[in-house]
């Protein structure tokens, strides 16, 4: 039986966080790996960093055309590419605790009627300074992914011939990973969708140009909204409401921002640490970077 595992990372000008990405995977407990490095036509020293590693490890392969065709075209090469079963998925801007390939293969391994498993994840800052944490344990269900969209994308691991069958659509500039799991939730064959407990990443979303991002983000979603109202999967009162949400939050984030509060903002959308829990999660960081 093949049991081991292809991570990926698609990567465009991350040439500050990229290295600690890959050192987080070559921290792992689990060690049978690929990693899949998918070059978007980076301009800064990303590509440099990566064909580094790839000398080192033989376990790493780097993939480059010089070409900028977007995060979905590449997730779904990189479905192609994959010589394992398993894929996990990770940002090029993240970094992996050292026990989640191995915590999240066990489980999708005992559990066979589970399609995808995410985790909860540790947020850091652009500096690897712990915040506190994201993310909702257990099954997810249609509703869930809707209203509150509890997945932390970087976190997904899923078997290869899913996301095969299942493509993500390219036509998606941001919010790829969301329009992919509600179209399939509302398709005749929903995947079963889990989010463990642990935490089992360390997730970017401090002091980075977050602005521009979240908006690009927000058209996305809209766009999403508006299949759901042409297939006529919620009522249309829902729609509208999940419309003028998030027109009301781009302007509130674009307030925000404006009043550099951001810092303070995003530290009270996470579930607070104390000061003992953030000094032992600082530390599996710094070990998971070494």
């Amino acid at each position: 039986m093949n049991t081991g595992i292809s991570i990926a990372i698609s990567f465009y000008n991350t040439a500050d966080y990229l290295d600690f990405s890959i050192k987080s995977v070559l921290n792992q407990t689990f060690t049978d790996w690929e990693l899949i490095l998918v070059d978007d036509g980076s301009t800064d020293s990303s590509l440099s960093i990566a064909r580094y590693y790839e000398m080192n490890d033989s376990r790493i392969k780097v993939f480059s055309d010089g070409q900028n065709k977007g995060v979905p075209v590449r997730l779904n090469e990189i479905s192609r590419i994959a010589k394992y079963p398993i894929i996990a998925r990770m940002d090029a801007d993240d970094i992996m605790c050292p026990t989640r390939i191995e915590q999240q293969f066990l489980f999708l391994l005992n559990n066979p009627d589970i399609d995808l498993v995410a985790s909860r994840c540790i947020t850091i800052d652009s500096r690897n300074k712990v915040y506190g944490i994201k993310g909702k344990e257990g099954i997810i269900g249609k509703d869930e992914m809707i209203y509150t969209n509890p997945i932390m994308n970087p976190s997904i691991m899923g078997r290869t011939s899913w996301f095969m069958q299942n493509p993500y659509n390219e036509k998606m500039v941001r919010a790829e990973d969301y329009e992919l799991f509600v179209r399939t939730l509302f398709s005749t064959t929903p995947p079963t969708i889990y989010v463990l407990p642990d935490l089992l990443m360390f997730y970017r979303d401090l002091g980075l140009p977050y602005l521009n991002k979240y908006l690009k983000t927000s058209v996305g979603m809209r766009e999403i909204y508006h299949d759901l109202k042409c297939n006529r999967h919620l009522p249309l009162f829902l729609i509208y409401v999940l419309y003028i949400r998030s027109y009301l939050k781009d302007f509130m984030y674009i307030i925000i921002f404006k009043l550099k509060w951001d810092d303070f903002f995003f530290t009270k959308k996470h579930v607070t640490l104390s000061n003992s829990e953030k000094i032992e999660y600082q530390a599996l960081l710094n070990k998971s970077v070494l």
